[in-house]
C-alpha cells in the first residue's frame, strides 16, 4: 500500500522551483501574520469534489495523490463533500452506496440497478485508520514575535462578527466560570439552532435501502491500487472514504512537523446522503433512523481516532476565550502573541480578561499548542437532517462558524474586482472592515498557465488583496493536481500578497547589503529586496489600529528608521495581512500626492529583513533568525517534541540508575572474605 502522504516530486516543497520562489515567501508571510487571529488570515482553498473528482472517478490511489499534492503545494483550506453510505455504515467520498463489494462474487454478472466492476487490480490491503499519536508535537520557543500588546487598560474597537449569532450561543462573556461550565450545552444549542440545511429540490423523504454490490470480474488498471466499481455515472473504490483523507492529513502533519513548514489547515465538511446502489443516478433518499451514523462512526469519532492530537476544538476555544490571562494573553506565550486589537475584550472584577468573539493567532495554535487542524461543518443536506451533530459538538465547529461567503464581481478582461472587496477607503477600524472568515467560494478559472498576463491569476491576486480567501472549485486545464500540479501551484502563488512574483531575489551571491524589504508603490505594489544602506521613507503603523498607516517624517537607511521618525505614536512596521497591505498602499499614494517634492522614489521601507541569515526574514535590524538554533543555513530546523525529550531524559536516568544498582548487587555477590581474612573478587572454585 502506498504511503498515506506521498506528493509528486513536482509538488513537493523540496523541489528547486518551489524552494526558490514559494517556500521563502510562504515562510516569510506566515511569520509576518503569526500574531493575527486565525479568522482574519487569508489562505488558498480548494473544493476536493470539484478539483480531484470532476470526472466522477473516485479511485483511492488517485485521490491520495491529489490530496497529497494539494497539501504540498500550499493549499490550506479544504471543502470536503462526504456521503453517508448507509449500506456500509461509513463516510464515503463516492456519491453512491457500494453495498458490500467485499462479499460479492467477483465473477457474477452485472445486473440492472446493481454494481458492476469497472477496472483495476484488487488491493492487497485495505485502508485502516491510523491510531492517534500518544502526544502532540510541541514546538521550541523562538519564533518571530510581533509587537508586544498589553491587554491591561486596553480598549478594543467594537467588531461585528460574521458568526455573531453562533458566537452568542457558544460564548458567555458574563464571567469566566460560567463560560467554561456551559461549553457543552451552549454549543449544542448553537448546532441545533444554526445548522443551515442544503437545498435539494428533488429530495425524497423515502428511506433508503441498502443494496448488495454484485461486481463482475475486474480488469487491470495499473494507475490505481484498488478495485473500482461502476455505480451508475460513478467509478468508485471501496477505500475512497474519509479515513483516506484523514490518513493523508496525518502523514502531511508528520512530514511538516518543523517550525519552518508547520501551518494550520482548515476543513469544512459538506454532508450528503449517498444515492442508493439500486438507483445511483437518482436523488439520494434519507437513510432510515437505524441506518444513520451512530456514536461509533460519527465524524468526531473518526477524527479523534486519526487526528485527535492535531485538532484545535470548540471546547478548547471556549475555555481559552473565557480566560485570556492563561491563554492568548499569557506571559508564557510572548513568543507567539495574538493581536488583541482584532476582537472585543471584557475585564472581570478579579482582573481576568475574556473575549466573546476572539480567536487565537496561528503562532499560538500551531507553535504553542501544537495544533494543526480546525474542522467545521458546511452545508448539511435535508436527507441527513436526522444525523445527530450534537455528537460532534466538542470536536467540530457548527455550520457557518468557519466561513463567511463574500459575494464578489470581477472584470472578465482584467481580473479586477468590481464589487465585494473588503477594503473601505477612509475606514480603518476592524469593526468597519470585517474580514472574519471571508471566502470567495466561486473562484472558477479554467486555466492559469499564462502566469504573466493571465486574467485568472490577476483575479486570484485581487481577491486575496481584498482580504478574502479564494476557493478553487474547478479542475484546471482539465487536469487534476494528481495529473499535473503546475496550474495549482500558480493558483497558490496568486495568493502571496507580500513579496512580488520574482522576490525575494536575494541569494548567496547577492550584495550583502541587499537584504531589506521595501514596498514598490509604482511597479507592482508588492515588496522587493533593496539595499539596506539606501535612503527611503518608511511605513509606520498606529498602535491598536492595524489599518491606520503613516509615513515617516524623513528618509533614511533601514537601520536608521526608528520611532522618532514615525509621526505621533506610530512605529516602524510591516503589513501582516493583505488588507493591512492594501491600506498601506493607499496611505503611501495619498502621502505622495500631498508632497511638493516629487523626487521621493518608488520604494518605502517595511520592517522586514534577512540581515542575520539569508532567506530568514525577521522584524528589526538587530533581530536574529529564530531558526538558527541548529542550522545556520536556515532551511529545516526540526521542532523538538518537548514531551519526547523529557521521556528520553527520564529513560536515560533510569537506565543509569538500574545499571549502577545491578553493578552494586553483582559486586556484593562476587565479593567474599577469604579464610585468611583477605578479600577476593570473582566466583569461588
Amino acid at each position: 500500500m502506498a504511503a498515506a502522504y506521498d506528493p509528486d516530486d513536482a509538488a513537493r516543497p523540496e523541489g528547486v522551483l518551489y524552494t526558490a520562489l514559494l517556500t521563502r515567501r510562504n515562510q516569510s508571510q506566515r511569520d509576518l501574520s503569526q500574531a493575527i487571529p486565525i479568522n482574519f488570515l487569508t489562505v488558498p482553498g480548494v473544493s476536493l469534489r470539484n478539483v480531484c473528482f470532476a470526472s466522477n472517478r473516485f479511485a483511492a490511489a488517485a485521490a491520495r495523490e491529489c490530496f497529497s499534492n494539494l497539501l504540498a503545494l500550499g493549499f490550506r483550506r479544504f471543502e470536503v463533500d462526504l456521503f453517508w453510505d448507509a449500506s456500509r455504515q461509513l463516510w464515503s467520498l463516492c456519491p453512491a452506496e457500494l453495498g458490500s463489494p467485499s462479499t460479492a462474487p467477483a465473477s457474477s454478472p452485472a445486473a440492472s440497478g446493481v454494481l458492476s466492476t469497472a477496472s483495476s487490480v484488487q488491493s492487497s490491503s485495505s485502508s485502516t485508520p491510523i491510531a492517534s499519536l500518544s502526544s502532540a508535537v510541541l514546538s521550541e520557543r523562538g519564533i518571530l514575535a510581533d509587537e508586544g500588546l498589553d491587554v491591561r487598560g486596553q480598549t478594543s474597537p467594537p467588531r461585528v462578527d460574521r458568526a455573531a449569532q453562533v458566537d452568542a450561543a457558544v460564548t458567555s462573556s458574563a464571567s469566566t466560570s460560567s463560560a467554561v461550565a456551559t461549553t457543552a450545552s451552549s454549543l449544542t444549542d448553537a448546532v441545533s439552532s444554526t445548522v443551515t440545511l442544503g437545498t435539494n429540490s428533488s429530495a425524497s423523504p423515502a428511506e433508503s435501502s441498502s443494496s448488495t454490490a454484485t461486481p463482475s470480474a475486474p480488469t487491470s488498471d495499473p494507475g490505481d491500487d484498488s478495485t473500482l466499481y461502476s455505480v451508475g455515472p460513478y467509478l468508485c473504490s471501496a477505500d475512497a472514504n474519509v479515513d483516506l483523507f484523514f490518513d493523508v492529513l496525518q502523514g502531511h502533519f508528520k512530514d511538516t512537523s518543523d517550525r519552518l513548514n508547520a501551518t494550520l489547515k482548515y476543513v469544512d465538511f459538506r454532508i450528503h446522503a449517498a444515492a442508493s446502489a439500486s438507483d445511483p443516478g437518482g436523488s439520494p433518499r434519507a437513510p432510515a433512523e437505524s441506518n444513520l451514523p451512530s456514536s461509533g462512526n460519527s465524524l468526531s469519532a473518526n477524527l479523534n481516532t486519526n487526528l485527535s492530537s492535531y485538532l484545535y476544538t470548540p471546547s478548547q476555544l471556549q475555555s481559552q476565550r473565557a480566560n485570556l490571562n492563561t491563554s492568548w494573553a499569557s506571559s508564557n506565550t510572548k513568543n507567539y502573541p495574538t493581536d488583541l486589537n482584532y476582537f472585543n475584550t471584557n475585564v472581570a472584577s478579579n482582573g481576568f480578561y475574556s473575549t466573546p468573539d476572539g480567536w487565537p493567532s496561528e503562532g499560538f495554535v500551531v507553535l504553542s499548542q501544537a495544533r494543526r487542524l480546525v474542522v467545521g461543518y458546511g452545508t448539511i443536506d435535508p436527507q441527513m437532517a436526522g444525523y445527530n451533530v450534537s455528537e460532534d459538538v466538542d470536536t467540530i465547529f457548527p455550520n457557518g462558524y468557519l466561513t463567511a461567503s463574500q459575494d464578489i464581481s470581477k472584470s472578465t478582461s482584467t481580473g479586477e474586482l468590481t464589487g465585494g472587496c473588503l477594503f473601505q477607503s477612509g475606514e480603518t477600524t476592524i469593526a468597519a472592515v470585517n474580514s472574519s472568515w471571508a471566502i470567495a467560494p466561486d473562484t472558477t478559472n479554467t486555466s492559469l498557465s499564462a502566469v504573466g498576463n493571465s486574467t485568472a491569476f490577476n483575479t486570484i491576486t485581487n481577491i486575496t488583496a481584498c482580504g478574502i480567501s479564494p476557493i478553487l472549485n474547478a479542475t484546471l486545464s482539465s487536469r487534476t493536481p494528481a495529473q499535473d500540479p503546475s496550474d495549482y501551484e500558480t493558483f497558490v502563488r496568486g495568493t502571496i500578497w507580500s513579496f512580488g512574483p520574482t522576490e525575494p531575489s536575494d541569494s548567496d551571491d547577492s550584495p550583502k547589503s541587499k537584504h531589506c524589504a521595501a514596498l514598490n508603490i509604482t511597479a507592482s505594489s508588492f515588496w522587493e529586496v533593496a539595499d539596506c544602506t539606501d535612503h527611503h521613507y518608511a511605513a509606520c503603523r498606529t498602535p491598536g489600529v492595524p489599518y491606520d498607516w503613516r509615513i515617516s517624517s524623513s528618509s533614511g537607511a533601514y537601520d536608521q528608521i526608528d520611532s522618532d521618525l514615525c509621526p505621533g505614536d506610530s512605529f516602524f512596521a510591516a503589513p501582516r495581512t493583505p488588507l493591512e497591505q492594501a491600506y498601506l498602499r493607499v496611505a503611501v499614494e495619498k502621502w505622495i500626492q500631498e508632497q511638493s517634492d516629487d523626487d521621493n522614489g518608488p520604494l518605502f521601507w517595511v520592517d522586514w529583513n534577512d540581515l542575520d541569515i539569508t532567506g530568514c526574514w525577521v522584524s528589526g535590524a538587530n533581530s536574529t533568525c529564530p531558526y538558527r538554533s541548529t542550522s545556520t543555513s536556515a532551511t529545516r530546523t526540526v521542532v523538538v517534541p518537548t514531551v519526547a525529550a523529557v521521556i528520553v531524559f527520564v529513560c536515560c536516568a533510569l537506565l543509569v540508575f538500574v545499571k549502577c544498582a545491578a553493578n552494586r548487587r553483582s559486586s556484593k555477590r562476587r565479593r567474599r572474605r577469604g579464610e585468611d581474612g583477605s578479600d577476593y573478587e570473582g566466583v569461588p572454585s
